[in-house]
């Protein structure tokens, strides 16, 4: 509950219903505090906000919104449609320019298909070398495949491969 009182609450959701409080005035009283996410859903199913209000409200609480189960997510996506493709690749593409995106999430925005390797070299993004640091790529073997690995082992001995990046710790791994 918010900070308002609970019998003027009912008093507010009596006069809510009858019309002499208007949703102007419940959202009001929402941005100012004196509600929370739960009244006004209370206020909202005793008569529907209108879409005016409802975006008024701001997307943030009407996720909430949509969590606490209020309103729909269609109504949501109706009221903010969610960004085309190329408006995401775009907001991406500045957020990396200005460093709000770590190598992880570069690393999942290439792995979904969001933008490619080739997009971010050549908008200049990253570089070629923190790609390769963060994007993994296969290493190429001089015996083809692991069916085709050359019959080298002497008897009572075992080859061991330790494949890594750079700076991985295969050195410490094989120090022991």
């Amino acid at each position: 509950m918010g900070k308002m009182n609970p019998s003027l609450l009912s008093q507010w959701q009596r006069a809510y219903a009858k019309g002499s409080k208007t949703e102007q005035d419940i959202i009001k009283a929402y941005k100012d505090s004196y509600l929370d996410a739960e009244d006004l859903g209370n206020f909202h199913k005793l008569k529907t906000f209108t879409d005016a209000a409802l975006k008024s409200l701001g997307k943030e609480m009407l996720e909430q919104m949509v969590q606490h189960g209020i309103i729909s997510r269609a109504k949501l996506d109706e009221l903010f449609p969610p960004p085309s493709r190329e408006e995401q690749k775009r907001n991406i593409e500045i957020g990396i320019a200005e460093g709000r995106y770590n190598d992880n999430e570069i690393f999942n925005f290439v792995l979904e298909g969001i933008i490619t390797q080739e997009e971010l070299k050549s908008k200049a993004l990253i570089s070629d070398s923190r790609f390769d640091r963060i994007y993994p790529q296969a290493i190429e073997v001089a015996f083809g495949n692991w069916a085709n690995v050359p019959d080298t082992l002497r008897e009572g001995r075992v080859d061991v491969f330790v494949l890594g990046m750079a700076g991985s710790g295969k050195s410490c791994f094989m120090a022991g």
